[in-house]
């Protein structure tokens, strides 16, 4: 009977997987690399660890006190999650923060999470420096811990232990480690923090985006500015903070990450101080937007 549902089934196109034997295939593959300790977080990457291997000749991974030890090419980084696994897909592969821009410039990283978009900006040679704001300790320390591997480049990098929003306050953010990079502002309103059974409340420090980029402005005035947002909610008061205190044109280069509320106040505050705007849909909430200073 088990032959004739399987026939039947393969003559419409479909077929049955022995998911027991997938596993332990994956599983048998990935022996290759020295991964024990997180063999269930390099399991649950599988596809991710495939991708990485068609795009890139130096690839490794190994245990490591931190987590799982990524070598690609000449950068290192730990990873502790199959979500950071991901990102590294999203940056290094989809090249959602690659910009051509031919003159020198400095990059302000809103929202580091364990530091991969800033070692991707760190290693352009047009990059000078890179400004990174990670509000979440226990993410801020992983994100350190990956800037001091690689120390070629990590003295272009300055850091800091706080978000950026439209004001100096406290706030209480939803936290789970297997999901750093959904921890912001939004709260359940993340898929990812609504359906979490061991997501814990967190206070984090907040300041003014304003004072900040004025204190950094001010050092180096003569210098091209690109803004990359990936703050989980807060891009629309740091958009908005921006605006009222007419910083807006101090910035060539946008590359923003929005959630919930849709692209459109964004776009308009951009058109609005003339930028030229180009947006993309993710998913049903959230979308990349890239805008460039046309003054």
């Amino acid at each position: 009977m088990k032959k004739i549902i399987h026939s039947i089934l393969k003559k419409y196109g479909f077929r049955i997987e022995n998911r027991k034997k997938m596993f332990q295939n994956r599983s048998e593959y990935l022996t290759k690399y020295s991964v024990f300790k997180y063999k269930q977080v390099f399991l649950d990457s599988y596809e991710y660890v495939i991708k990485l291997e068609k795009y890139f000749t130096g690839l490794n991974f190994q245990d490591s006190e931190y987590g799982i030890l990524v070598t690609l090419e000449s950068l290192k980084f730990y990873v502790e999650t199959k979500e950071e696994f991901l990102i590294i897909c999203e940056i290094y592969i989809d090249k959602d923060y690659n910009f051509l821009y031919a003159k020198e410039c400095i990059i302000i990283d809103i929202g580091c999470n364990i530091g991969l978009a800033t070692l991707f900006f760190s290693s352009n040679m047009t990059v000078k420096k890179v400004y990174s704001f990670e509000p979440v300790t226990e993410t801020y320390d992983l994100a350190k811990r990956n800037f001091l591997l690689n120390p070629e480049i990590n003295s272009k990098i300055t850091s800091f232990n706080f978000g950026l929003g439209k004001s100096n306050r406290k706030e209480i953010f939803l936290f789970d480690n297997n999901i750093k990079g959904n921890t912001g502002i939004r709260g359940n309103k993340s898929a990812s923090y609504n359906i979490s059974q061991s997501k814990q409340e967190i206070e984090v420090e907040i300041k003014d985006i304003s004072k900040i980029f004025i204190s950094i402005y001010e050092a180096k005035k003569q210098e091209n500015f690109i803004v990359k947002m990936d703050c989980e909610g807060s891009e629309y008061e740091i958009m908005q903070r921006l605006d009222e205190t007419n910083l807006l044109s101090k910035i060539k280069v946008f590359m923003i990450e929005w959630h919930d509320e849709g692209s459109k106040v964004l776009e308009d505050i951009l058109i609005r101080n003339n930028f030229v705007v180009f947006s993309r849909n993710l998913t049903i909430n959230s979308g990349m937007l890239y805008a460039y200073n046309t003054k």
